[in-house]
């Protein structure tokens, strides 16, 4: 049995096929990592789209050289993109965790300032473990809400739950969203470390703050299946 392995990050993006019969690592391949489409000073996206053109010639790339039996994701923890509930259209490119728009100054206060003063730093942290920081995905989402013409409710995605919808709308039915793994729902600052769930007082930070309802994937159970890649000859998990 054999896996595709896929890591997108910071700097570059990776790629491995791993025979888990042998321990073998074969077909290496690394590419530079996608440059910001964004075009505001301090903010930092990708697109979304471009980022699915990359995966897809991966994998096929890697089946090309050896048929997998199926694939790991990983990314940086940083990072989300938001879509409409409704349609599954994007709403943001990938914001990644260099994005310092959190900092700016909406209505007198920078949205980290804002968050702060709302909930505590020592609150953010026994939720989070973590200090709230610019490029955490809870800051730039509220902002998001605070100076985009977002829907009253939105889908928020991390970059293998992007992927995982295959092009599918995800929010068709919101109990279908992808579910995320717990460690990159709490490098997004969603999720509570010491319940191990998603933080409701934090998606109430999100209302309270950002304007909006956000609806997030559920913590991933060990061995799940979060969506699948439509290869040349078969639906790869």
């Amino acid at each position: 049995m054999s896996f595709l392995a896929v890591d997108f990050g910071t700097t570059s993006t990776k790629s491995t096929l791993v025979d888990l019969e042998t321990g073998i690592f074969s077909h290496l391949r690394r590419h530079a990592a996608l440059p910001t489409s964004a075009t505001v000073p301090g903010h930092h996206e990708v697109s979304l789209e471009a980022i699915r053109r990359r995966f897809d010639a991966i994998c096929i790339d890697a089946w090309e050289a050896a048929p997998f039996d199926g694939i790991v994701l990983c990314s940086e923890m940083h990072g989300f993109a938001l879509l409409h509930p409704a349609t599954g259209m994007p709403l943001t490119e990938y914001v990644s965790w260099l994005d310092a728009r959190a900092l700016e100054i909406v209505d007198g206060t920078s949205t980290v300032d804002a968050v702060t003063d709302y909930l505590g730093d020592d609150r953010f942290r026994q939720l989070t473990g973590m200090r709230p920081r610019p490029g955490f995905p809870l800051l730039n989402l509220i902002h998001c809400g605070r100076t985009l013409d977002l829907p009253e409710q939105v889908v928020v995605l991390s970059l293998p739950g992007w992927l995982a919808t295959g092009g599918q709308s995800p929010g068709a039915s919101l109990p279908t969203l992808p579910p995320e793994h717990p460690t990159i729902l709490a490098g997004m600052a969603l999720y509570d470390v010491r319940a191990k769930v998603v933080a409701a007082q934090l998606l109430d930070v999100v209302q309270q703050l950002g304007g909006v309802s956000a609806h997030v994937g559920a913590p991933a159970a060990e061995n799940t299946i979060s969506g699948h890649w439509q290869g040349p000859d078969e639906a790869v998990p």
